[in-house]
């Protein structure tokens, strides 16, 4: 599907903030829920195209087949481990209040089901892994060192939750308006660039895409279990 490691264009610095911006802009655009999973999707093989027009390889997108059993592994043991965190923070009384989520009041199980098994993971999941570890890693590998090609698609992929951030405190009516609501906001792009950079290790660690998407479906969509049933 996409070009050989053998013939390799040089993807320039423009490139990469090029898909950057785009990606923030549509991130700001935001999708209506009912069209939110097949507009993603669109997305995501928009993303796959542009990649094979700037020439990155399969190994460099992570979606070599030799090495999906080492993505495997390392998504299930990430997720096992994100499982336990989550586990023990809906059980614990003082952390309780942090799984508090209008998004899940009054859903009966099978709303619960879309969104963790069909939602989360084919509409958020798989266009950001794609986005964020895949296509803009490879292109900001090829003008930049590994450290900071992680840490610059980190970046984005924060900035790319400033809406989210925004429309989740308003629908839970927390912090209010200006510094308080800021702060938050700037605690959230905080937190999810720092879980960009825990994936793109899985990532570069596994050879595997795979590993990252593993990770995250089950953060999320097991966070959204437990907000459900705390």
């Amino acid at each position: 599907m996409f070009a050989s490691d053998n013939h390799r264009s040089i993807s320039r610095p423009a490139i990469v903030l090029g898909i950057s911006a785009a990606l923030l802009a549509f991130s700001a655009w935001g999708v209506s829920p009912a069209w939110y999973v097949p507009v993603n999707l669109l997305a995501t093989l928009g993303l796959l195209g542009l990649a094979r027009g700037i020439h990155l390889t399969t190994g460099e997108l992570g979606m070599e087949r030799a090495h999906l059993p080492a993505g495997l592994k390392w998504g299930i043991a990430a997720g096992l481990v994100a499982g336990v965190v989550l586990a023990l923070g809906a059980a614990i009384p003082a952390t309780q209040p942090l799984f508090d989520d209008a998004r899940t009041a009054g859903i009966g199980p099978g709303l619960l089901a879309y969104r963790a098994l069909i939602r989360i993971p084919v509409g958020t999941v798989l266009l950001e892994e794609v986005a964020f570890r895949s296509v803009l890693l490879a292109a900001w590998r090829r003008v930049a060192s590994l450290p900071s090609a992680m840490i610059g698609s980190s970046i984005v992929f924060g900035l790319w939750h400033v809406r989210p951030a925004i429309d989740l405190l308003i629908e839970n009516d927390v912090a209010g308006n200006g510094p308080a609501r800021a702060l938050a906001v700037l605690g959230a792009v905080a937190g999810t660039t720092i879980a960009g950079v825990a994936f793109c290790w899985l990532r570069v660690r596994s050879g595997s895409l795979l590993a990252p998407i593993l990770a995250h479906v089950a953060a999320n969509s097991l966070a959204t279990v437990f907000a459900y049933l705390v």
